[in-house]
């Protein structure tokens, strides 16, 4: 369930820019290391950070994946 500061936004890649962007309906930024945000795993959301190593990658729970630039992602942020 989503609190009242959090909002839904698209997680997608900007080849441009080399790097991730959350965009809403009104704006869109870009993400740098150690960003925290909640990212939609089935029907849930879970916490996450991403982070810069060799690819993007983000770290949630006891585990980590990297993203796939040509994918989109739902997430949450505040």
């Amino acid at each position: 369930m989503m609190t009242r500061t959090q909002k839904p936004g698209i997680l997608v890649y900007c080849p441009a820019k080399e790097r991730w962007q959350i965009q809403k309906i009104d704006h869109s930024y870009d993400l740098h290391c150690g960003d925290c945000f909640e990212i939609k795993v089935g029907y849930e959301y879970i916490p996450c950070r991403i982070e810069l190593g060799c690819e993007w990658l983000l770290y949630l729970r006891e585990t980590r994946f990297y993203l796939h630039p040509k994918q989109k992602y739902e997430v949450k942020v505040d």
